[in-house]
């Protein structure tokens, strides 16, 4: 193995786990980790972009780097002999693996492994029985390291809440770990981007003219005349031969605006209405006005959802993925 004279953490630190398949990442190429899945790991290998550290996670990750801190030297007692923090890295059949110990003999012959206080892990140490999200980083420490054996512990830092177990090597995991990161590495090699979907938005539409309407016994006051040209003239011009998304896109809002518009002159005529008799020739004209739009409004939401439905049943590319299977769960 070779050491790395690098403080875990650090850029250069990064940039050396950017070049190689690590133990952090080996439950999550295994499909054993909650937190991210193999096709993002992937992603994030090819292209070199990760997600940014939360500080919720930074806060967590410094408590667990103080309790580490706190725990070695018990955990040392328990092995008899000191531990360093060491980044080591090999090249096995064709693979790069890298490992951040948080502890490594002198004589590099045990591992450590520590993880902040927390039940499920320690339950899980308890009946000897480690999950693979917790296993196969450990079988990758030893695999790098060539350790007899690695020391895995959670404690808060205190001799009080520390519990721990011995992890060995098991030669069926071992076997699945190299070939898990084989298929990886294939994968990675024929890795393509899926190319970024820019959404097409509605362009702004026209401010559509207000009506309003005064009765008293007779029309006293009213737009009509020129509402009635305004919004027919708008109708008229309406695009009805959608081909691009820009089109879809502001046709679904056309379909939006007309919508309300209708409502609105829903609302006018009754007002009207509450005020005096039936004006045969105003609510003839609201009813024309009312039923364009309607139809326009009709006519363009089928397009839309026709678009839609096309694009639903559009056949997606599956990338390829590796079938791996997971061991009985022992230490």
């Amino acid at each position: 193995m070779q050491i790395h004279n690098v403080q875990q953490g650090t850029q250069e630190w990064h940039d050396l786990r950017a070049t190689h398949f690590t133990a952090s990442e080996a439950p999550v190429m295994m499909g054993a980790s909650r937190f991210k899945s193999r096709d993002q790991l992937l992603k994030e290998k090819a292209t070199g972009l990760t997600e940014e550290v939360t500080p919720q996670q930074q806060a967590r990750f410094d408590e667990g780097h103080a309790a580490e801190a706190k725990a070695r030297p018990i955990s040392e007692a328990i092995i008899g002999e000191e531990l360093f923090p060491v980044t080591g890295s090999d090249t096995i059949e064709g693979l790069p693996l890298l490992a951040s110990f948080d502890g490594l003999t002198m004589m590099e012959d045990v591992a450590y492994e520590h993880k902040l206080w927390n039940k499920k892990v320690v339950a899980q140490i308890q009946a000897e029985q480690l999950e693979p999200e917790y296993y196969w980083q450990l079988e990758h420490h030893l695999l790098v390291s060539g350790a007899e054996k690695t020391l895995f512990d959670c404690s808060d830092g205190t001799e009080e809440n520390k519990v721990w177990c011995w992890y060995y090597s098991h030669d069926d995991r071992r076997k699945q770990l190299i070939a898990g990161w084989k298929q990886f590495k294939k994968d990675l090699e024929a890795y393509q981007p899926e190319p970024e979907v820019i959404e097409a938005r509605a362009n702004p539409l026209m401010e559509l003219p207000s009506l309003h309407i005064q009765l008293t016994g007779q029309v006293n006051d009213t737009n009509l005349v020129q509402y009635k040209a305004d919004i027919l003239g708008y109708i008229e011009r309406i695009n009805e031969n959608l081909e691009t998304d820009q089109d879809f896109a502001d046709a679904e809002a056309t379909v939006k605006q007309l919508d309300k518009a209708e409502k609105e002159l829903k609302a006018v005529e009754k007002q009207a209405l509450s005020q005096t008799a039936s004006i045969e020739e105003l609510f003839k004209s609201i009813e024309h006005i009312g039923q364009a739009m309607r139809e326009k409004r009709l006519a363009l939401n089928k397009l839309v959802k026709s678009r839609k439905e096309a694009i639903r049943l559009q056949p997606k590319s599956c990338k390829p993925h590796s079938l791996i299977s997971v061991p009985p769960r022992n230490v």
